[in-house]
């Protein structure tokens, strides 16, 4: 009865996250607060095939013990070896650092003449509880910054780091692969991540070295979709 309870709850916070007017994206969980026709973009993880990578730093066990990266195994159960890489089922909770590294190549940004590339890199933090073996929910802040790739010797104007942070009341991650192969630990490699972030902070194609008036966007709430992979769970045989 518990666990349905749960199941209900996430599914109606995911269905809220997905019907919210601002429009959610794939490409990256971050940057979809500046797509649209005159902002930059659209970013790609120069990641393939993923919206980053994500590692667990701490993790608690059953009895609410507190575990490192390289922990050997959990006290009261010596068969789980690295609880927090192999991100055991057995997990109650667990603190983890996303990264992501993305560019929009070379393309024309605010209706330029030119084409430019711009990079961004995205760090953010989260704190989640194990709700199910397959369902985890939580909280997380972020910060993301945006570079120039421009070569200097176009001889334009080059804009400095651009850097905007982000708060994340509702961060829901779904491994529907642990419901199909519940015993194999690569089925938890790979999650769909639903989060309602915050962004703060106004931006504009000022910030970008861009035309004024061609883009602009101020703090708000997001909608965002991921699909994120567990780089140390893939790691250990």
């Amino acid at each position: 009865m518990v666990r349905a309870r749960i199941v209900g709850v996430v599914t109606a916070v995911i269905a809220v996250v997905m019907m919210c007017p601002s429009r959610a994206s794939a490409e990256s969980d971050m940057i979809s607060w500046l797509d649209g026709l005159s902002g930059p973009g659209p970013f790609y993880s120069r990641i393939p095939a993923f919206a980053g990578v994500e590692i667990k730093i701490l993790c608690a066990s059953p009895m609410n013990n507190i575990h490192g990266l390289f922990t050997a195994s959990f006290a009261e159960d010596s068969t789980t070896k690295l609880p927090c890489l192999t991100n055991s089922p057995k997990i109650k909770w667990y603190v983890t650092v996303h990264y992501d590294y993305l560019t929009t190549g070379e393309t024309t940004q605010f209706n330029e003449s030119t084409t430019r590339r711009i990079n961004a890199h995205v760090l953010e933090g989260s704190w989640r509880w194990r709700l199910l073996p397959s369902v985890d929910a939580g909280v997380a802040v972020g910060w993301t910054g945006f570079t120039d790739a421009r070569e200097q010797s176009t001889g334009l104007t080059k804009f400095p780091l651009v850097s905007r942070f982000t708060a994340t009341p509702v961060s829901i991650v779904v491994r529907p692969w642990q419901w199909f192969a519940p015993d194999y630990f690569l089925a938890r490699a790979v999650a769909i991540r639903f989060n309602e972030a915050i962004l703060f902070g106004s931006i504009s194609s000022v910030d970008f070295a861009g035309a004024p008036g061609a883009f602009s966007r101020g703090t708000e709430a997001n909608a965002r979709v991921a699909v994120t992979f567990d780089y140390a769970i893939a790691s250990i045989h």
